[in-house]
């Protein structure tokens, strides 16, 4: 593993969403706290500190080397489709990486994945495997660390691909036209793979304007009770967190995106549309 990357990007974590820093700061100590600006950047205040964030982005740079290097298939799926969709990486207030991987490969994958230095893999029967950093934050119940990535598996026919894996089972039941060819989009400092028809999958179970809290809290394994969930418009968060804005290209079968926070242009790429143009 690089573990120059991994100093990198805790320095470079350290200036991440600097605009929620600087609207709390505003708003404390003053008599202002019950204003309701401040209780909405409060609710979707980042989980992960920027070691944290910094440890859970090196992890994946390290998946995703070391399925580059072994031809592993895996994709995207729950929440961080979403993340790679409306803002080009991790949602600001989620905690965890959600990737799908190919049951045929099971044993490649466990091969891959628990021999890499500095990492571990948790591979249970019933549930999702998790890989993570040696030297992340222990659980004092739990066999696993955090931050990890969650590795759910999926199985295919000629024409569905569906999970098997306990927790995403009612979530991933694809149309493989849907899904491959796989297309690369960006994701922090990456390019990740992701269904083909991104876009018609994540707003075929979601709303893409609609910022929701976290149903589950990975960093202290909790779930949250439907009431004590927050959604607002992402309109109202435009000035604070990251945003992607999609425009036409003039290359055919493209679209442009532009990844801004406010009014600023952070990044631009463009992507390919659907599942159709041939890269």
């Amino acid at each position: 593993p690089n573990l120059s990357l991994y100093e990198d990007l805790v320095l470079e974590r350290q200036a991440v969403f600097q605009q929620y820093h600087d609207l709390v700061k505003r708003f404390q100590p003053s008599n202002d706290l019950q204003d309701a600006s401040f209780q909405l950047v409060q609710q979707f205040q980042p989980i992960l500190e920027p070691v944290e964030a910094a440890r859970l982005v090196f992890t994946l740079d390290t998946f995703v080397r070391a399925c580059s290097q072994r031809n592993l298939v895996y994709f995207m799926t729950e929440a961080s489709l979403m993340g790679a969709l409306r803002h080009h990486g991790l949602i600001p207030w989620d905690d965890d990486i959600d990737i799908a991987m190919s049951s045929r490969q099971w044993r490649e994958i466990r091969n891959a994945l628990g021999n890499i230095e500095g990492f571990q893999l948790y591979t249970p029967r019933a549930s999702q495997w998790k890989f993570f950093m040696s030297s992340a934050s222990s659980f004092p119940d739990k066999p696993f660390k955090f931050p990890y990535l969650d590795i759910f598996f999926y199985a295919e026919d000629e024409t569905h691909a569906w999970a098997i894996t306990k927790g995403l089972k009612h979530d991933l039941i694809y149309k493989k036209t849907d899904v491959f060819p796989l297309r690369f989009r960006p994701f922090e400092h990456l390019l990740v793979p992701v269904p083909c028809n991104l876009d018609l999958l994540v707003r075929s179970s979601h709303d893409i304007d609609l910022c929701v809290t976290p149903e589950y809290i990975h960093k202290t394994n909790r779930n949250v009770r439907l009431r004590e969930q927050t959604s607002v418009p992402c309109s109202l968060l435009h000035g604070v967190y990251p945003f992607v804005w999609v425009s036409k290209s003039a290359r055919a079968g493209y679209v442009d995106e532009y990844l801004m926070l406010g009014d600023t242009v952070l990044h631009k790429v463009s992507v390919v549309d659907g599942c159709s143009v041939s890269t």
